[in-house]
Parts: structure tokens; sequence; C-alpha cells
């Protein structure tokens, strides 16, 4: 009988052992064992222990063979600590809506003199940008250009936009200049303002580049070929003229020429090497009875005009019979034709009925005078 207490105690406490390192449940011995029951629960606890921990734990845990003189000592189940499950909310995204400010401009284009145009010296010149309002303001014609920084060249302080802007819509604003007096790279910077006072827009640089040019003009001579001419028309006469430009200085003069007709040429533009003078020509035709003119017209470096030369020319139809120059007869105007009145046609009167004749009062006989006895 003890030694099947033995083997039954040595059980239970291997039993005890294994529950407390294993997670699942402990399978309790029989109320009254006997050997074969024993070692038959034995070898099934053990198996069924042994699939337990390759399923459930990769580790191993070793356990201590207990002897007789152990006093088993019961070991608690750990209990694992739950894993704290973030709950913060996380905010979702602001989305800011973007509101175009009022005063915003975006420069396009330099629609004349570009940054770095060579001009001479006192020359006038216009500069035009374009722009774009990208604004939410409409601009309108209080609105204004206004010069900020860098070199004035004699130009306005201010100028007032030309028409209504809405955002969205190009304008283009310009500047009248004139270069200074001497060479060099000069560098204006213009911005628009708006009606309350406010300053915006691209910065709007004015760039020019004035080259040394001083040949200014010292005298212009002008001639004719020949000043009066008679001849048969048509075919009529071409007049040769002719023009001498004097300068004190090198540089290039433009200049185009003009006549009393209305016709102008083009420009053409002359080098000169310091102080130096050219001869320019022109013809001018002419197939009627008349008096003309010509001057040439000087467009930088200083505008100005030549003299006029005059010359006629005289038709005629057969030698020594000039034809002679029609005097214009004044149109008269002709006076408005009065339209007469409508006659009247009087409306009779209507007849009298005549009274009727009254009868005479019988003539009153005069008595007799008496005589007296």
């Amino acid at each position: 009988m003890k030694r099947l207490l033995v083997p039954a105690t040595l059980f239970l406490l291997f039993s005890l052992l294994l529950a407390s390192c294993l997670p699942g449940s402990v399978i309790a011995a029989p109320a009254s064992p006997n050997a074969s029951t024993v070692e038959a629960g034995v070898v099934q606890t053990l198996e069924a222990n042994s699939v337990t921990q390759t399923a459930a734990a990769p580790t191993s845990t070793p356990t201590s063979t207990p002897t007789e003189t152990e006093t088993p000592t019961e070991t608690s189940t750990p209990t694992s600590t739950p894993t704290p499950t973030n709950t913060a909310t996380i905010p979702a995204p602001v989305i800011v809506q973007q509101v175009a400010a009022c005063y915003s401009a975006t420069f396009i284009e330099d629609v004349t003199v570009p940054n770095g145009t060579e001009f001479s010296v006192n020359t006038d010149f216009g500069k035009t940008w374009r722009l774009q309002n990208t604004g939410s303001c409409t601009w309108n014609t209080a609105y204004q250009l206004v010069f900020e920084s860098g070199d004035h060249m004699s130009g306005p302080n201010s100028i007032n936009l030309t028409s209504t802007v809405y955002p969205g819509q190009t304008i283009d604003v310009s500047a009248e200049m004139r270069t200074p007096d001497d060479a060099g790279t000069y560098t204006g910077n213009w911005m628009l303002e708006a009606a309350d006072g406010t300053i915006f827009g691209p910065d709007l640089t004015d760039q020019i580049v004035v080259v040394t040019n001083s040949a200014d003009i010292r005298s212009i001579d002008i001639s004719v070929n020949d000043s009066n001419v008679t001849l048969t028309c048509p075919p009529g006469n071409n007049f040769s003229i002719s023009a001498t430009i004097r300068t004190n200085g090198e540089g290039n003069v433009t200049y185009y020429w003009e006549f009393s007709n209305g016709d102008r040429s083009d420009e053409h533009t002359l080098s000169f090497d310091d102080s130096d003078s050219r001869t320019v020509s022109t013809t001018f035709s002419a197939d009627h009875t008349g008096n003309f003119w010509a001057r040439l017209h000087i467009v930088s470096p200083d505008s100005q005009n030549s003299d006029r030369v005059d010359f006629s020319l005289t038709c005629r139809t057969s030698v020594g019979h000039p034809t002679p120059t029609p005097t214009p007869v004044p149109t008269r105007t002709p006076v408005a034709t009065r339209t007469p009145a409508p006659t009247h046609t009087p409306t009779p009167a209507p007849t009298r009925t005549p009274n009727p004749t009254r009868t005479p009062a019988p003539t009153h006989t005069p008595r007799p005078t008496r005589t007296p006895v």
C-alpha cells in the first residue's frame, strides 16, 4: 500500500507543477487511484501537455524533478497585462479656403520700349506696360500708375487708368518720358495706387540706355533746282529738292520730307562722324499749274523743321501760249423759292333784298297870295 501511495503522490505533485506553468486547464486525478489508473493518467497527461506546449508556447519551460523531501510550493499563474488601446481621436484636417486679395496685379509684358532699349540724349519716348487684375476688386479710373523710385526721366508723377478693369482682365498703362542729357543707364520704378491710396502690384521697371549723341543740328540749307517752270502739260515737271544738314558733333540724325500736297517720305537715318555735313535730296512731281513747297523734318536728335522751299509750275497748251490758271468762280447759293400763298377766293356776300319803293307824298300846292284891297 505504501508503494502505491508514493507514485500517486509524485503524480499529484507533478500535475500541480505542470498546472502552474501551463495556461490550460488542470486535469484532476481520480479520487481513489490505483496503480494502473495512475500510470495511464500520467501517460495521457504527459502527452496532452506535450501537444499543448508545442502549439501554445514556442519556448519550453524547464521543470525541476521533485524528491520525497521537497515540499510542494504553489506557484501562481502569471496574469498577462492587457495592451492599452489608443483611444485618442485624430482631428479631421481643416481646409482653409484661399481668398484672393482685393488689390493684386500681375505684369504681363512690355508693350513698348523693352528694358535695355537705346536712345539718344534728350529724346522723347513712351513706355507702355500690360498688366492683369489678379485681385478680387475692380479697378476704375480713380486708380493710378504712380512713380515710385529711381530715375524719373521727366515723366509724370501719376497717371489715371483710362478704363474699368474687372478681375481677370488686362490693361495697358503708359507714361511719357524724356531721356537725360548725359549718356548712361537709367531705371525708373512704377506701381499702381488704389482709390484709397493703397500702393500695390508688381514693381514696373523702365530701364533705358542713353548713348552718347552730340550730333546736334547746327543748320539746314534747303534749295530747289528751278523754282519757276513753264512747259506743256501734261506730263508736267519733276522738281529736284536738296537739303544740306550740318551738325556740331558725332551721332545719328533721322529725318523725312514733307510736301504741300500732304505727302511725306519714309524716315531715313544718317550717321555723322564728328562735326560733319551731309546732303540729302528728293523729287516732287507736278502735273498742273500751281504753287508748291517742300521741307525737311528732323525726327532726332531734336524734333525740328527746316525752312520751306517754294516752287511753281505754269502749264501751256502750245508754244508761247501758257494756259492761264483758271480762276474759280464762286458758286452762288441759290435763293430758296418762296411758295406763293394760296389765292384767297372771297366768299360772295348774300344778295340783299331791296327795300320797297316808297310812294312820294303829294306835292302841297301853296295857297295863292291874297292881294290886299
